[in-house]
């Protein structure tokens, strides 16, 4: 029983780490999994099922890690029936095949150069740091907000401040795609399921109740609000961006 509170406590102090302590965490739990005697003792059976759990946490930290260094994870379904006859066409034909660049290396930068100098107030700033660091189950919520149910049932462990940084710049990026002059709240939550999905490590009831990272991250959408600009920053924002 010792040994299965002490991995127990393992696998609950692996979440916030680096990416070497997780791949560490992943080998000694596996050793500690291949230590356990053969014999179907109940007792040898309880600490199995308790390392199996503590190894699947460790191989979750494991990907989590890997998975947060991605600007957005985007969703991409299967071809339809004609895009799959088109790809195994031009597969299954011997020929050359000419690539026509559509940006060279100086345009990418000046493309970036803008996403970077698009304005952004303060108070879009403060909802995308809102919504991140809401799904941070271990920390009190900001100003004194209720966490958002799905958040704090279904959460394991939230997104780092690198979401809080893509989220702004995805939603700077979405504004001039949009053809807007600034960043707005709409933009964020326009892009917040991209930014957010694979930065959310959902936990067991998340599993066993079908909850995804996107349905809990609509709740926080819906729940967390967001507090606009005063009449006069409006009015000064409108007087720049003419």
């Amino acid at each position: 029983m010792l040994q299965r509170l002490l991995c127990l406590m393992l696998c609950l102090s692996l979440l916030p780490f680096s990416a070497a302590q997780a791949d560490d965490a992943v080998t000694q739990v596996e050793e500690l999994l291949q230590s356990v005697p053969k014999t179907d003792s109940p007792e040898n059976q309880q600490l199995r099922e308790s390392y199996q759990q503590a190894l699947q946490y460790a191989r979750d930290a494991q990907r989590y890690r890997e998975q947060g260094k991605a600007y957005q994870q985007i969703l991409i379904d299967y071809p339809g029936a004609d895009e799959e006859f088109e790809i195994v066409r031009r597969s299954a034909h011997k020929g050359e095949t000419q690539v026509d660049a559509v940006l060279n290396n100086d345009e990418i930068r000046r493309v970036q150069d803008l996403v970077r100098r698009t304005p952004v107030a303060d108070h879009v700033i403060r909802y995308a740091l809102r919504l991140v660091r809401a799904t941070r189950v271990n920390e009190p919520m900001d100003g004194g907000l209720p966490r958002p149910e799905m958040v704090a049932e279904y959460v394991a462990w939230g997104a780092g401040p690198r979401a809080s940084e893509y989220l702004v710049l995805a939603a700077k990026a979405k504004a001039i795609l949009s053809g807007s002059t600034h960043a707005t709240p709409d933009h964020v939550r326009s892009i917040a399921r991209p930014v957010l999905r694979h930065r959310i490590l959902t936990n067991f009831n998340a599993e066993a109740d079908q909850v995804t990272t996107d349905a809990i991250i609509d709740s926080l959408l819906d729940a967390i609000p967001v507090e606009g600009a005063s009449a006069e920053e409006r009015r000064q924002m409108d007087r720049v961006m003419r």
